[in-house]
């Protein structure tokens, strides 16, 4: 079939967000830090706040450290998604892109083994100095406001897109008519206005693999 996948990180291919799994990890059980980070990353995920604005507020928080984002990705291998791993084959042999407001760095190494290369992962990179994480790379498509939107008028795709994820900057892109079907996926988090967009609403990959049989 004529389909390209557009696929979320955060929430989606993985359990978890990352920066949210990144406080809980290194900022020592600080209540209210933890839980700062996660109102932030809610109103950005619910489009409550401007995204930008959202991800620095983050990294300001978290201090993201480079000489941690080894044990980090091995963390966040633990946290795919079990039915995306059940998948992995039919992943594989389809065009997918990973489309997030996560970071490249985290991103790469953990979808590779999934065929999807860097030319397919569209999201934002760190700027480190020395060895701390003080800025995200603002000529990113990824770190503009409508970044995910603006990646599908960038890429001009000719196929049916399908949009897989569980925010509302992934439901914009079918919003703005850049995309043919958007999927809520709510094995992680369900979020009230995303699936009431949704054409479909998923609770695992294998849900999606058999919804796509009938297309």
């Amino acid at each position: 079939k004529n389909l390209t996948f557009i696929i979320d990180f955060d929430s989606t291919f993985i359990t978890v967000e990352t920066l949210d799994e990144y406080a809980k990890l290194t900022l020592n059980n600080n209540a209210n830090k933890i839980k700062n980070i996660e109102e932030i990353t809610n109103n950005a995920m619910n489009g409550k706040i401007d995204f930008r604005e959202a991800l620095a507020k983050r990294l300001n928080i978290l201090k993201f450290k480079k000489n941690n984002l080894k044990n980090f990705i091995n963390h966040i291998k633990t946290k795919i998604s079990r039915s995306f791993i059940s998948n992995q084959k039919f992943i594989k042999e389809n065009d997918v892109y990973i489309v997030s407001g996560g970071f490249k760095e985290i991103i790469e190494p953990i979808v590779q083994p999934f065929g999807i290369n860097s030319n397919k992962i569209f999201a934002n990179s760190f700027i480190f100095e020395n060895d701390l994480a003080i800025d995200f790379d603002k000529n990113e498509i990824m770190a503009g406001e409508t970044g995910k939107v603006d990646v599908l008028s960038h890429l001009n795709l000719n196929k049916k897109i399908i949009v897989i994820g569980d925010g509302y900057t992934d439901y914009q892109m079918k919003k703005m008519g850049k995309a043919d079907l958007f999927i809520a996926y709510i094995e992680s988090i369900k979020r009230k206005n995303v699936i009431k967009n949704a054409d479909f609403t998923a609770n695992s990959f294998n849900e999606i693999v058999e919804y796509i049989k009938n297309l």
